[in-house]
């Protein structure tokens, strides 16, 4: 048993034009997609390429920051990269006249046959499954030698969000968002590149960088 060093996995990351954001580790690429909902209904998607029609009156990237404007909310997202992940900060302020329902989701495609995925740190077989876990608000897929996971960082998510598996999608969800009128929410979560097979490697970093170790 030796003290764990901070990680710092060779990853690389940028905007995809339409509002994802793809993340390199080595050979392997993740896209990390995110939608919001609206009373339209419909969903504003943040995705590779900008969609037709979409719900988005503006959306613009400048460098490590996107502002979309949809009908009833403005988003503001700020990514800031450190060794071992990429933190996402999203500021989502109600522009309607009542409170606001704002459901979201952020997700990636993944080979679920090439490894395991963990929901709340458990193994789940199911193709589809969700998981509620404020104390474990995790999602991880392992494969032999690397893995990507998601974390809820602020309170608001951990205590609501949805860790969830459909098929190959997978991600964090929160559908009992409500931002209150004239209000602005803040949500945070990162993603986790893991350079290794060993899946403490996720839990290990995340409880470094949360200052929780036993000293």
């Amino acid at each position: 048993i030796v003290p764990i060093t901070s990680a710092k996995p060779n990853y690389v990351y940028r905007q995809l034009p339409g509002g994802a954001i793809e993340v390199k580790l080595g050979n392997h690429r993740w896209i990390i997609e995110s939608a919001y909902s609206t009373t339209t209904p419909g969903w504003a998607n943040l995705g590779e390429k900008k969609e037709a029609g979409s719900p988005w009156k503006s959306l613009r990237l400048e460098g490590q920051n996107l502002s979309g404007s949809a009908a009833n909310f403005d988003l503001q997202r700020t990514l800031t990269r450190h060794d071992d992940r990429l933190l996402i900060i999203d500021r989502i302020t109600n522009t309607s006249d009542a409170d606001l329902p704002v459901m979201f989701r952020h997700q990636t495609r993944v080979d679920r046959k090439a490894g395991t995925l963990y929901l709340g740190g458990l193994p789940v077989p199911q193709p589809a499954l969700s998981s509620m876990n404020g104390a474990v608000p995790t999602t991880l897929m392992m494969m032999k030698d690397h893995g990507i996971g998601m974390v809820a960082e602020d309170d608001v998510m951990r205590a609501q969000c949805l860790n969830f598996a459909d098929n190959d999608l997978i991600g964090i969800r929160d559908d009992n968002l409500v931002v209150g009128k004239g209000k602005t929410i803040e949500l945070e979560y990162s993603v986790y590149p893991i350079d290794s097979s060993d899946r403490f490697e996720f839990i290990n970093r995340i409880r470094r960088n949360w200052d929780v170790n036993f000293t």
